[in-house]
């Protein structure tokens, strides 16, 4: 079985010599990568270049696509790809040397339109590296066949997302349209959604792994929150449920005879809101409001060395500091993608 990687690359050079190596030493021998370079204004394309030019067994190719947007450059990835399988990950991902073997052997496996691989995170190297690693794109250890798309399951990152070829072209690839100032917000899960409607089924599985550098700054937590909540709009617009949705914990609500919309109340923000306003009500329930606080820490502090992870109260407290910067900032982006999308979302 033949593969195509397809990368699309946007100032990645912190990350791009080392997912280049990786990709070179594949275990695999069956595949091309196609590098899209998307306006890069740093070192990437001298990166690509340099290191095409020094590994010329390395069936890679660099191309340009001016206009900004990620969905725009897998999309001209695709159509230039020869392989029957489309594999999308990003410069930020280092695959593990059998990560393309173990992604052929799961598509025979299942006969499956698309897989999605696991991704782990590598050993951090500060506060901000470890928050990522415990709240964003957490990895799994059990396989799972979805075939439905409800908001709250059934999407997955094309960070390490592989499709037929026949189907990509079949639900028309990437939505290029869905994108905030040239960054993708939800296509992935959108292109899923669309293969779930024509009857496709995907299997994340817990081999076929990536290792993804995570943000390293505050500022970058606070954008991907903002950009995740767009996103939630889009996609609620798109596939939501027919009424008003509300989720808290694992349990869904559905109001019928409302508009289409969702209400999340399961972010951190939220929830202190709610107890916030509830000192403000009647002072004597500060007392509440602090043992809240502290279980909250607490919680962190046990996920964090659940994942084999020290935590010290100083750093669970930043943890926590870090979970409510996210979690505000996907309410904005909530609150400004239903604007846009005119529907409730919060």
């Amino acid at each position: 079985m033949y593969l195509s990687v397809i990368i699309p690359v946007y100032n990645a050079q912190r990350t791009l010599r080392d997912c280049l190596q990786a990709l070179s030493r594949q275990t695999h021998r069956h595949y091309e990568v196609l590098l899209v370079d998307n306006n890069s204004t740093d070192e990437s394309v001298n990166i690509i270049e340099t290191f095409l030019r020094a590994h010329p067994e390395f069936e890679a190719r660099l191309l340009r696509e001016p206009i900004q947007g990620a969905c725009r450059a897998r999309n001209t990835g695709a159509k230039v790809a020869t392989g029957d399988i489309l594999v999308n990950t990003d410069p930020d991902c280092i695959p593990d040397r059998r990560w393309l073997a173990d992604l052929v052997e799961d598509f025979h496996a299942f006969d499956t339109a698309m897989v999605a691989g696991n991704i782990k995170p590598p050993p951090p190297n500060n506060t901000y590296e470890l928050f990522s690693s415990l709240f964003t794109l957490p990895g799994r250890s059990s396989t799972a066949v979805h075939d439905r798309y409800t908001l709250t399951h059934g999407g997955y990152a094309t960070a390490n997302l592989s499709i037929r070829r026949r189907w990509f072209f079949r639900v028309g690839g990437f939505d290029e349209t869905i994108n905030y100032h040239g960054v993708g917000i939800g296509e992935d899960h959108d292109l899923i959604a669309r293969v779930y409607r024509m009857g496709g089924k995907l299997v994340a599985v817990p081999n076929a792994t990536v290792e993804h550098r995570h943000r390293s700054h505050g500022t970058g937590i606070a954008r991907q929150g903002f950009l995740f909540g767009l996103a939630h709009a889009v996609l609620t617009r798109r596939y939501g449920p027919s009424g008003l949705l509300c989720t808290l914990g694992g349990k869904r609500l559905v109001i019928r005879r409302l508009p289409r919309g969702w209400i999340d109340v399961n972010g951190f923000d939220k929830k202190l809101l709610f107890f916030c306003l509830l000192t403000l009500m009647n002072p004597k329930l500060v007392v509440v409001l602090g043992i809240y606080l502290v279980w909250q820490v607490w919680k962190v502090r046990k996920r964090a060395m659940g994942h084999g992870f020290s935590a010290s109260g100083w750093t669970s407290i930043h943890l926590l500091m870090l979970l409510l910067v996210k979690s505000s900032s996907m309410s904005l982006g909530r609150l400004r993608g239903g604007a846009r999308e005119k529907i409730i979302c919060l």
